[in-house]
């Protein structure tokens, strides 16, 4: 009788044991493809930031080409400004109207300083804050990338 009972304890115990391993190898399974899918979306979000700092890239590229576009035309109409007063000035002494070329440099001559100064202001100032978001977000980009 004990060694029958022995020999049905011995195999419910085996039974359970391979029911056990089962249950890990199971367990085991279910968490490697948790670490597979994690993986993956870590990936995802990797693509994915990695596309969106492109896009932001290639606005920022475009933006400036549109600035610099804006400038040169803002310059340009500058220029001609300048040009027209001094046909102006020509003109004023040719026909001996000195006292009506004053009047006009007294108003023209601290709207054109304020432009010129203003212009030159702005685009020292956007460089500056260009230059500093660009160096910004090449950081970032290198540190995003350096964590895979």
């Amino acid at each position: 009788m004990p060694s029958e009972i022995s020999k049905k304890t011995s195999e419910a115990e085996a039974r359970s044991f391979e029911k056990l391993i089962a249950l890990e190898d199971k367990r085991m399974a279910l968490e490697a493809s948790r670490l597979d899918l994690a993986r993956q979306q870590d990936q995802n979000t990797y693509n994915f930031s990695l596309k969106a700092l492109e896009y932001r890239q290639e606005n920022e590229k475009n933006k400036r080409e549109y600035d610099a576009k804006r400038d040169n035309k803002v310059l340009a109409l500058m220029i001609v400004s300048l040009i027209s007063l001094l046909l102006v000035v020509i003109f004023a002494f040719l026909y001996n109207k000195e006292q009506f070329l004053y009047e006009c440099l007294k108003v023209v001559v601290p709207l054109i300083i304020g432009w010129f100064g203003g212009n030159a202001w702005t685009k020292y100032k956007y460089s500056e804050k260009l230059n500093g978001k660009e160096q910004l977000h090449q950081n970032q980009i290198q540190n995003y990338i350096s964590q895979y």
